[in-house]
């Protein structure tokens, strides 16, 4: 029930009705009583009291969706709006995304602006992994779009933020989109229900200079606002400010507190972060050890740094007390496939050597192009000594020598050794 509480159907429940959210006033059996002979008012105020636990009754997320659902069928708009979120993440009642999708519609058809918003998102993301087929909603960006876009016109902050984020996904988006998205998130930052994923995603822009000039006491100042509302990518972010002393004095002890603020929140690269720092002895009245178990916590949600240093620590037997080199190479691949550089030159190395598993050239030549595409100097040379030498690729001295040439412009010594020496004896 906690994900549910964090998810954007709580924020529609609760923000966006806040006349409707206290609790009910006098006798809360009249309440019941005005619910149960049909008065859609009392109903979904019924519903909203067993949503949140209120006025004295147990939190109950069935009878929170029976009441909603009651006073739906009778056309308040309101309770339409909630029942769908009810529907569309399975609270108190069978998840059915494709039902859910028709009472936010009939919730927009009477001009509920957070029915229309989380219309636009569902059929944005669409809903099909783990449901039946009558049940599914298919992604369909096109009206997703045409629905955002109509909102962000009436300056719906929510909507402008999904819009902006929808104009730059994807590994490179285009230069005018992310112009595009900058403006978005821009305007949004300064209307009052702006959310905090707005503040954060606009302190990223200009932290990066990302449509806009790069301009890192902003980012701060915009990291610091998005923190204050809890927003947990916000808080690491922000801690990664103080530790890299950007637009603020360098504060590793800072840092490390908002690590582990955003860490208890579950943010996985703050498990990784906090882990560090427990595992370099910052963090009193803890074991060193103990990074360990936030190292599991990181990766199990997908970090690839965390899957990266718990290979190190598999290899080196710090993880079972003895070197594990097929889990070390398992991490690794994991961490690759994500994208990781250094993993991948890492998987790449165990591969090319045999290291605690199969050799395999072809596959070490790829993943240490992978890593060179990313512009990982070790694994650039690694790829010019690949071609050079004709193993796991096709011999080429020509892209040898180009991927050396990249290899020493991007800071690897050794390669700028081998190119001054002009030796082959050097290869």
């Amino acid at each position: 029930m906690n994900r549910f509480f964090h998810s954007a159907g709580f924020l529609l429940l609760t923000v966006l009705f806040p006349f409707c959210v206290s609790a009910s006033s006098g006798n809360a059996d009249a309440l019941r009583a005005s619910a149960e002979s049909g008065d859609p008012v009392a109903q979904f105020k019924l519903g909203l009291e067993y949503f949140r636990g209120t006025a004295g009754r147990g939190q109950n997320p069935d009878l929170a969706a029976y009441w909603f659902g009651q006073a739906a069928g009778k056309g308040l708009p309101q309770a339409q709006l909630n029942y769908a979120v009810c529907l569309e993440n399975g609270f108190g009642i069978t998840r059915d995304p494709k039902k859910a999708l028709d009472w936010y519609a009939r919730a927009a058809e009477q001009d509920v602006i957070p029915a229309r918003l989380g219309m636009a998102l569902l059929l944005l993301n669409g809903a099909e992994n783990g449901l039946a087929d009558d049940r599914k909603v298919r992604p369909d960006p096109e009206q997703a779009v045409k629905l955002l876009r109509a909102l962000a016109d009436r300056k719906c902050a929510p909507a402008m933020v999904e819009l902006a984020a929808f104009l730059v996904r994807g590994d490179k988006p285009a230069d005018d989109a992310r112009k595009k998205s900058f403006d978005l998130l821009h305007a949004a930052s300064l209307l009052p229900d702006v959310p905090a994923k707005g503040l954060r995603m606009l302190a990223e822009c200009c932290a990066a200079g990302s449509g806009c000039a790069q301009d890192k006491p902003r980012a701060l100042e915009l990291f610091r606002r998005a923190a204050r509302m809890n927003d947990t990518d916000a808080i690491a972010g922000l801690a990664s400010f103080y530790e890299r002393g950007e637009a603020v004095p360098k504060d590793a002890a800072r840092a490390m507190r908002l690590y582990k603020r955003a860490a208890l929140a579950g943010h996985p690269l703050a498990e990784y972060k906090y882990a560090e720092a427990v595992y370099a002895g910052m963090e009193k009245d803890t074991d060193p050890k103990e990074a360990l178990g936030w190292l599991r916590k990181s990766a199990d949600r997908g970090c690839p740094q965390a899957l990266h240093r718990l290979a190190e620590f598999s290899a080196a037997g710090m993880e079972t007390g003895k070197p594990d080199k097929i889990r070390a190479a398992e991490l690794y691949l994991e961490a690759a496939k994500r994208g990781y550089a250094q993993s991948q030159y890492a998987l790449g190395c165990m591969l090319f050597a045999g290291d605690g598993i199969s050799q395999d050239e072809a596959r070490a030549f790829y993943w240490f192009a992978q890593a060179a595409l990313r512009d990982y100097p070790p694994a650039m040379r690694r790829v010019a000594q690949c071609y050079y030498d004709g193993r796991g690729c096709e011999k080429d001295n020509e892209k040898a020598v180009g991927w050396l040439k990249a290899a020493a412009e991007a800071g690897d010594y050794t390669a700028l050794q081998m190119l001054e020496s002009n030796s082959r004896n050097a290869w």
